[in-house]
């Protein structure tokens, strides 16, 4: 097989979110384990908000620059994952509605999702990012990095797939 991989990026559009902008996002995500349906979404939503200001090459630098955040990413995803074990556990000895637990597994579903994209891609991604660039943080760098990160975890993702 045979092929030509064109890598193209467009530059951001939106300005790199302060260190002070991404740790308020991260510290507003509940600790706490969500009691209902209202605190499920409100997680999904401060989850959502984080993983889409983190995005793309602005995320990317605002995380490269401040090495913290990362730390304090990571953390955050596993009391959240901890979080929602226990809500699951919960689930299993409820008496509720069945269309209220379907509800509740869908937004468990969500919040999964999220988790696996801020700690697991965002993390790969900026560790990436990191390792290619190595001291030089020059903004074509970065977008190119990023780009190349991308293309390449597309790729493998397909070979897994067609496994």
């Amino acid at each position: 097989m045979c092929g030509i991989i064109a890598i193209i990026r467009r530059p951001a559009q939106r300005e790199v979110p302060t260190s002070t902008r991404v740790r308020k996002l991260i510290d507003s995500i509940p600790d706490a384990t969500p009691e209902d349906l209202q605190g499920i979404h409100l997680l999904i939503e401060s989850l959502a908000l984080l993983e889409n200001e983190t995005s793309g090459v602005p995320g990317t630098i605002s995380l490269l620059d401040d090495s913290e955040l990362l730390t304090l990413l990571i953390e955050k995803c596993k009391i959240v994952e901890t979080s929602i074990t226990k809500l699951e556990r919960t689930l299993d000895k409820t008496n509720s509605d069945l269309k209220d637990i379907e509800k509740t597994n869908a937004c468990i579903i969500q919040v999964k999702d999220l988790l696996w994209s801020l700690s697991n891609d965002r993390v790969r991604l900026i560790n990436s990012v990191r390792e290619l660039c190595q001291d030089k943080r020059d903004i074509g760098l970065v977008e190119t990095f990023t780009s190349i990160h991308e293309a390449l975890s597309a790729l493998f993702r397909r070979r897994e797939l067609l496994e």
